[in-house]
Formats: structure tokens, sequence, C-alpha cells
């Protein structure tokens, strides 16, 4: 599997216009609602609040990975920002 085959154009935000993480992983999971991918947005929700920040990899000072398990979604989705 290649990241062009999780990806869509309407989960790739570019730029990303978040102040903090939080607002970006926000702003990444609303994208991934907004193109039909999430199954229950307020379960989707509650995985990030409660994985946060276990769940992220840090890149560098620039760059995070955050990944979550959860039931919300019916596969592997993945949105870049």
């Amino acid at each position: 599997m290649r990241l062009a085959d999780l990806l869509s154009p309407r989960r790739v935000v570019v730029p990303l216009a978040a102040a903090t993480w939080a607002d970006g992983i926000r702003l990444l999971v609303d994208a991934c609602v907004v193109d039909g991918r999430v199954r229950d947005e307020a379960k989707l929700q509650a995985a990030v609040r409660h994985a946060w920040p276990e769940d992220t990899l840090s890149l560098g000072p620039h760059a995070v990975l955050p990944h979550f398990r959860t039931d919300a979604v019916d596969g592997v989705v993945a949105a870049l920002g």
C-alpha cells in the first residue's frame, strides 16, 4: 500500500492553517469527516482526545505523525497537512 492510495485531495490540507498541534489535528480530522471517511464522528473525536499525546510521533520541531486506532472508521484513513 502506498500513501497515495490512502489520500484523496479533500484530505490534503495545505497549507494547514493551525496555531497549535491540537488545532492541526482537529483540521485533519475535520477533513476526514467532510470526505465521508468517518462513520462515527463523536467516537473519533473521543479517541483523539483520549490518545493525545501518547499516539503522536514527533518527527522534529515542525512535524508530527498522530495516529489513532478506532472503529469510528471502516479502514485505514489518512490526512496530510
